[in-house]
């Protein structure tokens, strides 16, 4: 995916970060991605194996702490290997799209995991859809809002 495409559709979400499914869904295929949801603050779509996460708002504060938890969670999963077994997180990473922060993560797939609040990290919004069970792994797909146990992560 090109730069310019992930500034044009983070721009427009901005612009108007109150798109209807089937504007987002327009947006998406104008740039050759699926939408996949919306949640409170972002716009999720998927293309080649990845999925981009744009904010709804310039204030990114959710992709940022979304990118600080997932290394905090990636370091207490390599740290505690037996008790994160069956358990992983997609690789994330954080790209600049003109002045708009968006997430690029591996796609986990769409089978939801019904058991995710028990999870490793105690991460307590790991719910409705946010977690999903690929390949036989558990993944927490949505970290943004994620309140972690402070033995972890400060």
């Amino acid at each position: 995916m090109n730069t310019e495409s992930l500034t044009a559709i983070a721009a427009t979400i901005v612009i108007n970060p109150w798109l209807t499914d089937r504007e987002a869904d327009e947006l998406g295929e104008r740039h050759g991605l699926e939408f996949i949801a919306a949640g409170i603050d972002r716009y999720v779509y998927r293309a080649s194996g990845k999925v981009y996460k744009f904010a709804s708002y310039i204030d990114s504060s959710q992709q940022r702490q979304e990118i600080e938890n997932y290394h905090c969670m990636m370091t207490f999963m390599k740290d505690n290997p037996e008790r994160c077994a069956g358990w992983g997180l997609p690789f994330m990473e954080a790209i600049y799209a003109g002045d708009y922060l968006v997430i690029v993560a591996e796609d986990v797939g769409d089978e939801v995991d019904d058991w995710a609040l028990e999870n490793p990290w105690n991460a307590n919004d790991a719910h409705s859809g946010n977690a999903r069970l690929y390949n036989g792994i558990r993944y927490l797909i949505d970290l943004g809002m994620a309140d972690r146990h402070p033995d972890f992560c400060w």
